[in-house]
């Protein structure tokens, strides 16, 4: 049978999907409908036996039916090898940790990270109890505290024990899949640490304090901000990257280059095998040192996901080339696919993994087909340098354009952007990879010795990376540079993979007239899509508020943006899930008022140049210094500041938005009190944005609304609780007049304020309006049909919260 590695792959990958989406009952049909298969083509009875005839075909399917049935099976029994952490008794539990330290990462605050395995958990209560954490433990400490550990020490550390945090934002990090998928359980804060014995671990030992070596000697030769990119491509350590760096390599496609990947391994295993054998020497010296050498390398950059498979598939080549066999570039694949599957079958939802594997199956799987294609139709010609170099110039073209167009589904998937130029980046920027790498490595290794020595091997990956940086920068600035797509769903990579399997079918088989017709029916796909819902998301900010408004035809409204209690909010939660849902820019920002716990965020954007048209902010006739610093922050940006008065309307699409409070002819003494409020309306939708107003702002508000509408009760569907939900707003008049059917409240787990507060709660309740809370569920979300009418049911009938909140499971997805 013909690549049975492959056969194994694509069944277990199909066993766990389906168990993914599916969960355990659908995951049980599906495999009795498998094995049911099996059992006829056995028999080789009836119709299938015209399909089942060879013994290929059948020890294929068997093969493939025993991965799916074994790939499902340990997804969804996984969770039982990380059952410790449902004894955590609660969050943070404090307590004494000791195991054997294997590896030690700087990340890019003051904190070190340090790896544990063999952990012993000891909690501080009356009648101690241990936990054996099985798997590795992440340990975060303060990089004074750590010292001089090294792997191998044997370490006591005290602090506290903390569960991995699913997102509980659409579009934020991932930390829960992504460090169970490098087999990691927990992470401990530790607020001190002693070496209490010592293990012979002399290979992480001598790659650790090479890694040290090496990035100093690289911070003494190149510029800071060379340095650390240097670090980041050759020792995997991305603690010294800059924001603006990272987004140049991000938004330009380009950040599989700071990863340590099959390109790094391919060049430091490569090209010494390659000298090796040059040098005369045998098939076993060479295979076995360039082995023992990429496993060292691996060891000093971390072993990350894509790191380890290279590793796999170029032992798998070195083994071949010992043996004298040939090497198969998708049974590799496959092999190592496998191997990592089993051990960490959540690994299948990390991004990197899945675009790692995607990019090896286009070069060893689509590529291959379209060349094949290709050369049925080449005219032989003359064999002269000129069209060998035309041919392989070619050649990479189409590489590129084919892992570019099997890899961005999935890059739209879990980055939410693509960039079209990354195919000419990578025809120009790859090739000088390899000159790169070895430069910097002289540099290191000369820099050990001979520090003036290295100044001058240091020019050349200096140069480098400057050529890298002037392109990055000028593709970055042509049109249509990133295209900010939105997290794709299932079904849309599904059609999007089915169309591009046409396209390339088409286009390689010089169809034209049906690519004519292909691109018609795409163009009118695209233009005629229909209306999408209006969604309201209030994400979890901590003790702060925002909340996010994406129209049906597109445009993105936030109502203020900040938090008291989490750092960068702006950077790690605002801009995620603007991209999460498409969002290049912003249309408009109403900002309620000026407290930090509303504009940090906003603040963050405006000084990273993000794209805000229109700042709307309260007309107010004794603004404070915040107002003002807001303003010239936005015109500093190139936004438009707008001044919104008591009474008056914006409308955006079918959205109008009434301004009720405050008056712009009184002072107000508290900030809270002059907070602005929006009376949104939508069909027969409708909602109030009230801030903080609490207090007299609050009675004063109440007072002009029932005005406005002539003293009837209005019924409303969704109110924002003010103020975190403190007991000096929401007032029992508001409730009765506007009777809410639902209430979200935006607030920071476990805050020194106590919000919300119980009294506010039992006049909710009592209003008979259905809560929503951030610190329990994290974002929350309301979506709307089309200019559809709003019953009492609207609210019910729409899915609400945050599918990782922390009391749901972390494989579900966010939004679908």
């Amino acid at each position: 049978m013909k690549r049975p590695f492959f056969w194994l792959l694509t069944g277990f990958v199909s066993g766990e999907t389906v168990a993914f989406l599916s969960g355990r009952s659908g995951f049980v049909v599906m495999a009795l409908s498998v094995l049911s298969l099996c059992v006829v083509a056995y028999r080789g009875q009836g119709f299938f036996a015209l399909f089942f005839r060879k013994k290929e075909l059948k020890m294929a399917l068997f093969l493939w039916s025993f991965a799916v049935c074994s790939g499902g099976f340990l997804f969804l029994s996984e969770d039982r090898s990380f059952s410790f952490e449902t004894e955590i008794a609660k969050e943070g539990e404090k307590g004494k940790l000791t195991g054997t330290l294997i590896q030690i990462r700087p990340t890019s605050g003051d904190n070190v990270e340090l790896m544990i395995k063999d952990g012993i958990f000891t909690d501080d209560t009356s009648a101690p109890r241990k936990l054996y954490i099985r798997k590795t433990v992440r340990m975060l400490l303060s990089k004074e505290k750590a010292g001089s550990l090294l792997p191998g020490d044997v370490i006591l550390a005290k602090g506290s024990l903390k569960r991995l945090e699913a997102p509980v934002n659409p579009g934020e990090f991932d930390a829960k899949t992504y460090y169970r998928s490098r087999g990691i359980a927990c992470q401990f804060l530790a607020s001190s640490i002693s070496r209490i014995g010592r293990k012979p671990y002399y290979f992480r030992t001598a790659a650790h304090l090479l890694r040290q070596r090496l990035s100093y000697v690289y911070e003494n030769v190149l510029k800071k901000d060379k340095a650390s990119i240097i670090n980041a491509l050759v020792l995997g350590d991305k603690s010294g990257l800059s924001l603006s760096q990272k987004n140049l390599y991000e938004e330009n496609g380009m950040s599989h280059l700071l990863a340590v990947s099959g390109l790094h391994t391919a060049i430091v295993g490569g090209q010494w095998f390659a000298l090796s054998r040059k040098r005369g020497r045998g098939y076993l010296f060479s295979c076995v040192t360039g082995a023992f050498l990429l496993m060292f390398y691996a060891t000093l950059t971390g072993f990350g996901n894509s790191t380890v498979r290279a590793v796999i598939m170029y032992l798998i080549y070195l083994g071949a080339q010992l043996l004298g066999a040939e090497y198969d570039l998708l049974s590799a694949m496959s092999l190592a696919g496998f191997l990592m599957l089993c051990q960490y079958p959540c690994r299948i939802l990390e991004g990197g993994f899945q675009i790692s594997f995607a990019a090896v199956a286009a070069i060893g799987l689509v590529f291959p087909w379209m060349k094949e294609k290709q050369k049925g139709r080449e005219e032989p010609a003359e064999k002269n340098a000129r069209k060998k170099i035309k041919g392989k110039l070619a050649d990479a073209f189409l590489m590129s354009v084919t892992v570019s167009l099997v890899t961005a589904p999935l890059i739209m998937r879990h980055f939410y952007q693509w960039s079209p130029y990354a195919v000419f980046l990578n025809l120009i920027i790859l090739p000088c990879m390899t000159p790169l790498m070895l430069s910097a490595f002289a540099a290191g290794a000369t820099g050990l010795f001979l520090p003036a020595l290295a100044l001058i091997f240091g020019k050349i990956p200096g140069g480098i990376l400057s050529v890298f940086h002037f392109l990055l920068s000028y593709f970055r600035k042509l049109p249509g540079a990133v295209l900010v797509t939105g997290c794709l769903s299932v079904p849309q990579i599904v059609a999007l993979y089915l169309a591009e399997g046409l396209f390339l079918y088409l286009f390689m088989h010089r169809n034209w007239q049906r690519l004519r017709i292909f691109f018609v029916i795409i163009s009118v796909l695209f233009l005629f899509r229909p209306e999408e819902k209006l969604r309201i998301i209030m994400l979890d900010v901590g003790q702060g508020q925002c909340i996010m408004i994406k129209t049906p035809k597109g445009h993105t409204i936030l109502l203020d943006g900040g938090s008291s209690s989490e750092k960068s909010v702006g950077r790690y939660v605002m801009l995620p899930a603007l991209k999460y849902f498409g969002s290049a820019y912003i249309d408009n920002v109403m900002v309620s008022h000026t407290d930090k716990d509303h504009i940090s965020g906003l603040e963050e954007l405006l000084e990273m140049k993000y794209p805000i048209k229109n700042l709307i902010l309260p007309a107010l006739k004794s603004p404070d210094e915040k107002y003002s610093e807001l303003i010239q922050k936005a015109g500093e940006n190139g936004t438009n500041v707008l001044f919104i008065k008591r009474g008056e309307k914006i409308k955006i699409e079918q959205l109008i938005f009434r301004s009720l409070h405050p008056s712009p002819e009184k002072i107000y003494s508290d900030k809270n009190e002059a907070s602005m409020v929006l009376y949104m309306t939508y069909g027969d939708f409708d909602a109030l944005f009230p801030g903080d107003l609490e207090g007299d702002g609050e009675e004063e508000m109440c007072e002009y609304f029932e005005r406005m509408n002539s003293g009837k009760t209005k019924r409303i569907c969704l109110l924002q609780t003010a103020h975190h939900g403190s007991r000096n707003s929401t007032n029992e008049r508001l409730l009765r007049y506007l009777a809410p059917q639902a209430a979200f409240i935006s607030v920071g787990e476990n805050n020194r304020y106590g919000h919300p507060h119980r009294e506010t709660l039992q006049r909710l309740d009592e209003a008979g309006c259905k809560v929503r809370r951030t610190d329990r569920e994290g974002a929350v979300q309301i979506s709307i049909p089309y200019l559809e009418s709003c019953p009492e049911s609207c609210y019910n009938r729409q899915r609400t919260g945050s599918p990782y909140g922390r009391n749901v499971r972390a494989d579900e997805r966010w939004g679908t």
